[in-house]
């Protein structure tokens, strides 16, 4: 008690921190479950401490102390850890501008601390997904409000800790999915093609396919492909390359093996993507560079990715880029691996050779 009461005084900022520091000593002799509850719940209210410093300091100490000590909680402190996550959440859903980069810290160290203790926690409640799936929804609301474009960057790193969780529904991802399909359409209407927020969705997609690989399927994917889809097409990059291109393309080569529908699948949607036409006019002499690097993916899908008995399938699916002087080494891939021509094609396949 008197050490949460120093660092809740307001005289000096430094005797709040250095009382905050103070909690690894009290832990360290900390023998029993009462004890653990009693400095847990004497200190995560100094998360919303109005001091952005102090809160910063509550954040990374309260939840340090957790993921360093996980393996010796008792179920006890478990359940009281999980009954009050809602309070946190509480916490973190105030408008407090002035302490943004801690609510993002706090959230992020939330999501990290809970997705390493979800089987733990799931042995002691029974509503762990409602927690999660209102945890999910205030974080969609906490970027859309949020002030500094840093802390909202910054903040895509709470997906990545999502989409590592391997013990989430389905459902869960769903609602994860269409937190970020929102977020897509905003920052697309908010954020011009210049912006960071960008490189730092495309990193996330490209950790998040990674983690989600052994556990992908047909309705993850399409979700994952809309998301992409939509940050190459929607977004107005001008003359320029859309800037998720080469991280989103490169992350889904990572996801073979798939098997067939989930192959077919993907490959139609890097096929919509090389037919992408910048909305700026260009000179139609200039290649289209968006076209190159997606056919560059559908080359490498077909030469090493594929089985060679899925390549006539694959070749039906690409007529559409056969008119385009860009898709020419795709073509001569397919021929040199005998893939016969039907007659309503050679029309197109010829032109591209032209």
């Amino acid at each position: 008690n008197l050490t949460i009461a120093f660092a809740e005084q307001k005289t000096d900022i430094n005797i709040s921190l250095s009382a905050l520091g103070l909690l690894w000593n009290l832990t360290s002799v900390a023998q029993s479950s009462d004890m653990w509850i009693t400095i847990l719940k004497q200190s995560y209210p100094l998360i919303g401490d109005p001091r952005n410093d102090v809160s910063i300091c509550a954040v990374n100490t309260f939840f340090s102390l957790l993921v360093s000590n996980s393996q010796n909680l008792s179920k006890e402190v478990l359940k009281f850890l999980a009954v009050n996550v809602d309070n946190i959440i509480d916490i973190l859903v105030e408008n407090r501008p002035e302490c943004e980069n801690a609510q993002m810290s706090a959230f992020h160290e939330l999501a990290h601390c809970a997705r390493n203790l979800y089987t733990q926690i799931d042995s002691v409640i029974d509503d762990q997904e409602r927690i999660w799936d209102r945890f999910i929804k205030e974080h969609e609301k906490f970027i859309l409000r949020c002030t500094k474009s840093e802390v909202v960057i910054s903040s895509m790193l709470f997906y990545e800790e999502i989409f590592q969780c391997i013990h989430f529904s389905e459902a869960l991802f769903i609602t994860t999915f269409d937190s970020l399909d929102r977020l897509m359409s905003h920052f697309i209407k908010t954020e011009n093609s210049n912006s960071p927020i960008y490189g730092t969705i495309g990193k996330m997609m490209k950790c998040s396919l990674s983690a989600q690989k052994e556990i992908m399927n047909v309705t993850f994917l399409k979700r994952w492909l809309k998301i992409i889809e939509t940050l190459i097409c929607d977004l107005d990059s001008g003359p320029c390359l859309p800037p998720t291109a080469h991280m989103s393309l490169d992350a889904l080569d990572t996801l073979f093996p798939l098997d067939e529908e989930m192959t077919y699948l993907l490959y139609e949607s890097i096929v919509r993507i090389a037919n992408y036409e910048p909305k700026q006019e260009r000179d139609p002499a200039e290649s289209n560079r968006m076209t190159e690097i997606a056919v560059d993916h559908l080359c490498r899908i077909c030469r090493e990715k594929v089985p060679k008995k899925m390549l006539s399938k694959l070749f039906i699916m690409s007529k559409t880029l056969f008119k385009r002087k860009e898709a020419r080494k795709l073509i001569l891939d397919f021929v040199s691996n005998d893939i016969p021509v039907d007659d309503d094609l050679v029309e197109s396949v010829c032109n591209s050779l032209m």
